[in-house]
């Protein structure tokens, strides 16, 4: 789509090879793609995408690679679907499902009365097996950023794979080209694997979740099952939503904190499970909870709510830390 605006209500993108960015479809910077219906991928495909065998694929972006404007949206009964695409193996351009560059903005959501929900799913990268974004601009400056956004307030990114970010993966060219997510309303983000790093990461970008959902993501070798927060400088406001049901190998079951400025208000982060900070695990930065709960979750070591690492700093003015397992707060 090299500009102008192409709408897809239905039909099916498959079987396609880029050598570069976008398998399936790709947006150019001024362009704008409305996908309210249709199939990116095969979605009859329960098993996740691989080198071999896979729908579209690409360097970036194995469904959809967007510079441009890509809303992702129900509307009626419609459904869009990105399903079993390849993000390849490049650690710098991946997004199994989609990938949002540059200066793109990505929305996912649906209409007021839409029936169903979009669906991203078995879809695999490097980096960001359902979607990656980043925002690889060098035109900011500290009086002028720039903003690469995603803003997903409906559907499901489900049952994708990774290394790192199985349902999501957010990075940053530098302090002042931004790669922001807003997570809000009923987002789901469930049932992704990554070697680390399951459910979603955010790398030195922003994120604001005022609701949502992000469970049942598991590592199968590492930490991080629910929300990872690291790089410089990283910024994170959860104010609603939950985070429950995760499992981490190692560290940070629910939430992980490697580095940056967490605030945390009425959310709810239960269930998951890890060998330390089952809830939360901070290893070096500043969290601040005022609101919420931490409660029900089970570690194998120490900090079933959360484990604070020597030199991290953790504040609590408000909410509730209780009922986990072995202990509420763990610090070194």
């Amino acid at each position: 789509v090299y500009s102008g605006t192409t709408n897809m209500t239905g039909g099916t993108i498959s079987g396609n090879t880029a050598t570069q960015h976008g398998g399936g479809v790709c947006i150019d910077s001024g362009a704008t793609f409305e996908m309210k219906g249709g199939v990116i991928g095969d979605s009859s495909k329960t098993t996740f995408a691989t080198s071999s065998a896979k729908s579209n694929s690409a360097v970036g972006g194995g469904g959809i690679a967007s510079y441009g404007t890509l809303n992702i949206y129900s509307s009626g009964s419609s459904q869009p679907i990105i399903a079993y695409n390849y993000g390849g193996n490049n650690i710098r351009l991946s997004g199994g499902g989609v990938a949002n560059f540059g200066s793109g903005t990505l929305k996912i959501y649906k209409e007021s009365g839409a029936t169903k929900e979009p669906e991203i799913r078995y879809n695999y990268a490097v980096r960001g097996g359902g979607v990656y974004t980043y925002n690889d601009r060098t035109t900011g400056t500290s009086s002028a950023k720039t903003t690469t956004k995603t803003i997903i307030s409906a559907g499901s990114i489900h049952h994708n794979k990774a290394d790192y970010g199985g349902a999501y993966y957010g990075r940053q060219s530098n302090a002042n080209n931004i790669s922001r997510l807003e997570l809000s309303g009923t987002a789901k983000l469930y049932s992704n694997t990554g070697k680390e790093e399951a459910g979603l990461t955010i790398n030195g970008g922003e994120l604001v979740m005022t609701g949502g959902s992000v469970y049942n993501n598991s590592t199968t070798s590492g930490r991080s099952a629910g929300i990872m927060i690291y790089g410089s400088p990283a910024t994170c406001t959860i104010s609603g939503g939950s985070i429950y049901g995760n499992s981490a190998v190692t560290d940070g079951g629910g939430l992980y904190i490697e580095n940056g400025k967490v605030t945390i208000s009425n959310v709810n982060i239960y269930n998951n499970t890890a060998e330390n900070g089952a809830g939360v695990y901070i290893a070096r930065g500043t969290v601040t909870m005022s609101e919420g709960i931490v409660t029900k979750n089970t570690a194998t070591g120490s900090g079933g709510g959360v484990y604070v690492v020597s030199g991290a700093t953790f504040n609590q003015t408000g909410g509730d830390v209780v009922s986990n397992t072995p202990t509420d707060i763990y610090r070194e």
